[in-house]
């Protein structure tokens, strides 16, 4: 994982968002500029015909229309001469439902006033950030606060600030940049969950048993195949050598309970729109379990079948909710593998006694199928289905939940069931299981 999240980060395309801002911005100018050339042209038709004819008033309009020119853009040229701007922002990272504050400030240095200056804080953040449009008289400071709030999670750019001033003909226009770039990460959002269980009946006492770990220990047992959230320590390279790919050691330890979650981020299982939809559910319920069994010091892994195979090491700790969060923000519904070959390839990471929360919107049956292989290892489960139905059941998320519901039931294993609009903590309420 760790690698994958540097390579986003150094990935160009994080800074795609701000192209319609910057290229809406140059339209503009190219649009003023365009402006100011009808103006010359018109300028010199006039001329043209004033020297043809010798009529007074077309030689009045070629002087008014120079002069036009000349004045906006010296407006132009000095609207921004002597002006400093600074965005002064209260957070790096923030979760979904938080705002955003940002203190802006702008300083005239010069002994001319600044009028009709319009500023604007440059953002990829899918809300529009408002502009102000202010006059600062000559060595003075105009001072105010923004609040955005944030509504997706996601990894946003923020920054540089822009200001603009356009001549009041509208003929000509000049901006300028200050300040950098910074890095906003957006945490999803997490709810309480005190009365979601877990189906741990088998786990009172002292029981030991042996199971795959991702935690060093003295004993390692087998290996398997790289994925992301491995470390590099963990890598066993004679192994790398013969079979032409990376791959890494499993440990044993002894058996303190493991909980797994594992988030459904299939593409062709979503459904909603931009913001309201099920991938943003399922990261919120994923989000909100992986800090309630952290918070009561369980070891928690994740796993994810996104564009590529998401792990998350099982770890106990109050520094992996940080990266669990981390992990959860960047993490996108962009997978092409079924819920149900995730399920099936698990098997060394759920030993017995361990636990596996299922959070998905898919009503494919055969992801039903493959759980009914975990369970007879003596892996405990429970199913949290995000109904698509209720989201428009769009992008391919059809079938009829109650047949998979009714399956999973016979088996044993409790089903909570989310539906758009519903308050998690309510609906992950131990008495609202099927």
């Amino acid at each position: 994982m760790v690698e994958r999240l540097a390579r986003e980060r150094g990935r160009p395309g994080l800074r795609q968002p701000l192209l319609p801002i910057v290229q809406g911005w140059r339209s503009r100018i190219a649009a003023l500029l365009r402006r100011s050339n009808v103006v010359l042209v018109l300028t010199a038709i006039a001329l043209v015909f004033a020297m043809a004819t010798g009529f007074i008033l077309l030689y009045r309009l070629v002087y008014l229309l120079g002069l036009v020119w000349i004045l906006g853009l010296l407006w132009c040229r000095l609207g921004l001469r002597g002006l400093q701007v600074t965005a002064v922002r209260r957070a790096r990272k923030a979760q979904v439902g938080d705002s955003l504050v940002t203190v802006v400030g702008v300083q005239n240095s010069s002994w001319l006033p600044k009028l009709w200056v319009e500023v604007g804080d440059l953002t990829d953040l899918p809300v529009p950030v408002a502009g102000q449009v202010i006059n600062v008289a000559p060595h003075r400071s105009v001072e105010w606060q923004t609040s955005t709030l944030l509504k997706k999670r996601g990894v946003y750019t923020l920054g540089p600030v822009r200001a603009s001033v356009a001549d009041p003909f509208g003929i000509h226009a000049s901006q300028r940049y200050f300040g950098g770039t910074q890095e906003l990460a957006v945490y999803p959002a997490t709810v309480d969950l005190p009365y979601f269980h877990l189906p741990l009946a088998e786990l009172v006492g002292e029981e030991v048993a042996r199971q795959r770990s991702y935690q060093v220990s003295p004993s390692a047992s087998s290996v398997r195949e790289y994925a992301y959230g491995d470390t590099l320590n963990r890598i066993h390279w004679p192994s790398t050598a013969r079979m032409g790919r990376l791959m890494v050691k499993e440990f044993d330890v002894g058996e303190g309970s493991i909980i797994w979650v594992f988030l459904d981020l299939e593409r062709r299982a979503q459904a909603g729109d931009e913001v309201d939809n099920s991938e943003e559910v399922q990261v919120s319920i994923a989000a909100s379990l992986v800090k309630k069994y952290l918070n009561e010091d369980w070891s928690v892994g994740l796993v994810a079948n996104g564009g590529d195979r998401y792990v998350l090491s099982a770890e106990s700790g109050s520094a992996r909710l940080e990266q669990a969060l981390e992990f959860l923000t960047r993490a996108r519904a962009d997978g092409t593998t079924p819920l149900g070959k995730v399920i099936a390839g698990a098997g060394s990471l759920l030993g017995p006694l361990s636990t596996m929360l299922l959070v998905t919107p898919s009503l494919d049956p055969e992801w039903t199928r493959a759980l009914d292989s975990i369970l007879r290892r003596r892996v405990r489960a429970a199913v949290i289905l995000v109904e698509p139905s209720s989201f428009g059941a769009k992008g391919g998320a059809k079938g009829d939940s109650s047949a998979v519901i009714q399956h999973v039931r016979l088996r044993g294993v409790p089903v909570y069931t989310v539906r758009r609009g519903d308050d998690l903590g309510k609906a992950l309420h131990y008495r609202n299981a099927q």
